[in-house]
């Protein structure tokens, strides 16, 4: 019967140890009892940080002071405690034991339990409590308001011991408990009468920690803060007011590379989780563990997206990553499933990243930070450090099962970005109980949620997993060839200043995103070694791009790709985008709306495959020169843009491409529109109210129309002089005019087949050496070839005809040859006579040149005279004046020549170029409306 007896009672023990289990799965997500708030905007740093170690310790101030020199912990934040070995109680003595780890209060149980918490109060408690409430940090801060965390070094006590051995009653209750974990709640400023010591004896569980699995998505809106968040004990409010870890482990050394690893914690998110579950141990709840902790885990990390390596069926240890990776985090039954105390060294063969983590479902895995001091032969959690570990969970006295440290939020919030102190205590269930987190509690091993207080410098692969904000005076720098992911909706929010090195890659995963809210961003690849900018996956819905929002943007080779909008910019101050890729886009590549005077610029850019290319929407100038758009279907779109300088540009579409549209849409918008190849689109200039300077373009192979001049539009296609210098003279050059227009309208189903259609508007031709032919034989599919000019003409007041002299028709012997006499829309009057029998060369050197400047004084083009003007009337000369001036930038000396112009003569065709000028200026210098009343 003693024997019965004597096995249940050992059935019923192993079932409530450890690894007994509470079945507490059906409350999981488990949630406290008082609402907590959301702290999204704190990010601890250095200064949050105190650091507490034994004084008169070699060893314990040695770390501190490595640790606080490495992390710039500021030197208020240190405090060095003196622990006497030995301390008298109710006539009995609490003394240290096993190398100063444990407060030992055997002695004096008998007459007082609560005495070697006495002890702890006395010496450590109420020391570092009074420390914060009296300390000022440099600023003037009171400590209390600032520290977050609190780190002990090795020689501050780790564990209480209440009697001689570990009773029946400790395992339910407070008796023997671990020091860090009562540090958690100095100054209680809510409940003043509290004393620490009114927790001996108290029930476990009835201390919900009020950080327990709190932002359970890991959406980073749960950083810790001191003073914040609240639990109920007894009737009482009590604040979990500070996180603490320690920096402990078998010798110095092995501390520093702790401390060491912590700083170079890998960041790429690439590194390995190992799960190792295991089912055999019935008693000591292994299945229970397997299927409520470590599988829920797998599967929170997996669907996150992390390399995860689980065992649950197998019950063969897993030694090696499969994936080749390195760890960052492990856990395992340990001793529970048949692994020696010593599995760290003698059976494990993983190579640790810099950062990683343990923590094994073992009872009594923090029981010493000694090796040789164990406890039923489990594992320490401090073995792992001396193996190249970084941090890690254990457990001083026994747990119980809920008691451990929750793997579900402990791991994937680390993973995510929250710092180990912060991702441990949200896996820690109960306050004041077994849990001793090991590490530097500022250790990460992503980018979460954070606004920089410092210039920061990203290197190698990194992962960001929650909102980084650069604040206006902070830097951030990305290094040559670093890699960043970011993912889990995380963005990166530009107020101050980011700057990315050549080779760079920045990948935006999972809906994340990328805005310039009025900072500063310059990115600087090289042709052999582009910074690439990845979306990963155009998304209609949250249309993602580069979103500037004010600020300044410089891109050089750069490759952007897989957004629904490249880049999407407004009122911003600076603008440039050269020598860049717009790879895989769905609708625009770049749009720039309501920008006012700044001057983008555009060059050397390729886009291809889009819906836009170019969008630009109210603004004074933009600058496009050089780039490469194929296969869009509307290439350049402009609406209220009054100096657009669109230069040198290859736009080719594919014609069979659906929905094709235009080559070029200007929509109340004027500028110099030079040496363009635009083919195959539907039409390759649509002007409507615009009037630009067309110029040396080569306009071929679109399917309605080459030029289409819709209402309210007088663009200009004729001879332009200018005085470039009293040495000079008057000179021809191309501003205007000079365009070959050829081979327009491809099919039947296409317009009329002209080359220039005119609607309620008119065009301005005069002596402008235009090539506006179509020498291809009538077929099927090209039987309307034969019209070069149509339209329905309706101009101004007083409508005028089109003078169209000397400019080439082409040689269609099907048409009457060089002479265009039955080309023309019968509702137009066209004055071609004389007309050119050759097409016009524009020369490409040469004296005399002319540079066009942009409204902020830089090049955009240079030009070589035609030929000498002479005889020219004395509007004629005024106009050649101004237009020197106009173009090389001199607005405030072409002005007055202009309003000369247009104040000496009555509105017709002759002065209406100036009104245009005029109308150009006052847009770009921002004039009052009713300046612009006088122009109309």
């Amino acid at each position: 019967m003693r024997k019965i007896l004597l096995l249940i009672f050992l059935l019923l023990l192993g079932i409530d140890s450890i690894l007994s289990q509470e079945i507490d799965s059906l409350n999981y997500p488990y949630t406290p009892g008082l609402p907590q708030p959301l702290v999204e905007n704190h990010n601890p740093t250095s200064k949050n940080v105190l650091i507490v170690y034994k004084s008169g310790d070699n060893v314990s101030e040695a770390i501190a002071n490595y640790y606080a020199s490495v992390r710039g912990i500021p030197t208020t934040n240190k405090i060095g405690l003196t622990i006497p070995d030995t301390a008298y109680y109710f006539g009995c003595r609490i003394y240290l034991k096993n190398d100063g780890e444990l407060i030992y209060g055997g002695e004096a149980y008998y007459v007082n339990g609560w005495a070697a918490w006495y002890y702890y109060e006395d010496y450590i408690h109420n020391p570092v409590q009074n420390y914060l409430i009296s300390t000022t940090n440099n600023e003037g801060d009171i400590l209390k308001n600032v520290i977050d965390f609190i780190v002990v070094c090795k020689g501050i006590p780790l564990k209480i011991q209440y009697m001689n051995e570990e009773p029946w009653s400790s395992i339910t209750t407070r008796g023997n408990a671990a020091v860090d974990p009562l540090l958690c709640l100095v100054n209680q400023e809510k409940n003043p009468n509290f004393a620490i010591t009114d927790l001996f004896g108290t029930e476990y569980d009835d201390i919900e920690n009020p950080y327990y699995n709190f932002d359970e998505n890991n959406n980073f809106s749960d950083r810790f803060k001191n003073r914040t968040y609240f639990t109920i004990f007894n009737g009482d409010t009590l604040s979990l007011n500070y996180l603490v870890t320690r920096l402990d482990g078998q010798n110095l050394s092995t501390i520093e590379n702790m401390i060491d690893n912590a700083l170079e914690s890998d960041l790429s998110g690439e590194k390995t989780f190992i799960i190792d579950g295991d089912t055999r141990n019935v008693t000591a709840g292994c299945s229970y563990f397997n299927t409520w902790y470590m599988l829920p885990t797998y599967n929170k990390l997996n669907a996150l997206g992390f390399n995860t390596q689980y065992d649950y069926g197998n019950n063969a240890w897993i030694t090696q990553s499969t994936s080749g990776e390195e760890v960052i985090a492990y856990t395992s039954m340990g001793a529970h499933a048949g692994m020696p105390k010593d599995y760290a060294f003698s059976v494990l063969e993983f190579d640790y990243a810099p950062g990683a983590i343990f923590d094994t479902y073992e009872s009594y895995s923090g029981y010493s930070m000694d090796s040789s001091i164990t406890r039923d032969n489990h594992g320490l959690v401090s073995n792992f450090m001396f193996v190249d570990g970084t941090g890690g969970s254990g457990n001083t006295w026994e747990p119980r099962g809920t008691g451990v440290t929750d793997i579900r939020e402990y791991f994937p919030a680390y993973a995510m970005g929250y710092t180990l102190a912060e991702a441990a205590y949200k896996g820690v269930k109960y306050l004041a109980w077994q849990n001793v987190i090991l590490g530097d509690p500022l250790t990460a091993i992503a980018w979460g949620k954070q606004t920089l207080t410092e210039n920061k410098t990203w290197e190698g692969t990194n992962l960001v997993a929650g909102k980084i904000t650069v604040p206006y005076g902070k830097t951030l720098s990305i290094e040559e060839n670093a890699v960043i992911n970011f993912k889990h909706f995380a963005s990166l929010d530009i107020k101050g200043e980011l700057i990315v090195e050549e080779g760079a890659r920045l990948n935006f995963l999972s809906d994340s995103s990328f805005v310039i809210s009025g900072g500063s961003v310059t990115a600087n690849g090289t042709a052999a070694n582009k910074i690439i900018i990845d979306f990963n996956s155009p998304n209609e819905t949250t249309e993602n791009s580069i979103k500037m929002k004010g600020g300044n943007l410089s891109l050089s080779n750069c490759i952007i790709k897989n957004a629904y909008n490249g880049i999407d910019a407004m009122r911003f101050q600076d603008f440039v985008v050269e020598d860049t890729e717009f790879q895989n886009i769905e609708n625009i590549g770049i749009s720039l709306n309501y920008f006012g005077d700044p001057t983008p610029w555009i060059k050397n850019v390729i886009f291809d495959d889009l819906v836009y290319g170019i969008m630009a929407v109210g603004g004074s100038n933009l600058v496009v020169k050089n780039c490469s758009i194929e296969n869009v279907q509307n290439s350049i779109f402009l609406s209220q843009v009054s100096n657009a300088m669109i230069v040198g540009n290859s736009i080719i579409a594919d014609p069979n491409m659906e929905d094709l549209r235009f080559g070029l849409y200007l929509n109340s918008s004027n500028g110099y529109i030079a040496k363009n190849e635009i083919t195959n689109h539907l039409d390759g200039i649509f002007l409507a109210n615009s009037s630009p300077n067309i110029a040396d373009n080569f306009i071929h192979n679109n399917l309605e129309y080459g030029i289409y001049v819709g209402s309210g539009s007088l663009p200009d296609l004729s001879e332009t002089t200018s005085a470039v210098s009293l040495t000079c003279g008057y000179l021809v050059y191309a501003l205007s005019g000079f365009n070959v227009i050829d081979e327009n309208g491809e099919a039947d189903i296409y317009g009329n087949g002209s080359e220039i259609y005119i609607r309620n508007s008119s065009i301005d031709l005069e002596d402008g050496c235009n090539s506006i032919m179509d020498d291809r034989d009538p077929s099927p599919g090209h039987q309307n070839i034969r019209l070069l000019i149509d339209g329905d003409q309706n101009p101004y007041p007083g409508a005028f005809s089109i003078h169209a002299e000397n400019n080439y028709w082409g040689n269609n012997p099907n048409y009457g040859g060089s002479n265009p006499a039955n080309r023309f829309g019968d509702s137009l009057t066209i004055y071609y006579q004389p007309y050119s029998a050759e097409s016009c060369e524009v020369p490409t050197s040469g004296s005399c040149e002319l540079v066009i400047y942009d409204n902020d004084s830089n090049p955009v083009d240079t030009l070589y005279p035609v030929r000498e003007r002479e005889g020219l009337s004395g509007d004629e000369k005024k106009y050649a004046e101004a237009n020197a001036d106009f173009y090389s930038g001199d607005y405030a000396d072409a002005k007055p020549i202009y309003y000369d112009i247009a104040d000496n003569n009555s509105i017709d065709i002759s002065n209406l170029e100036a009104y245009k000028k005029l109308y150009e200026i006052e847009k770009m210098q921002n004039s009052p409306a009713e300046v612009f009343s006088l122009l109309s």
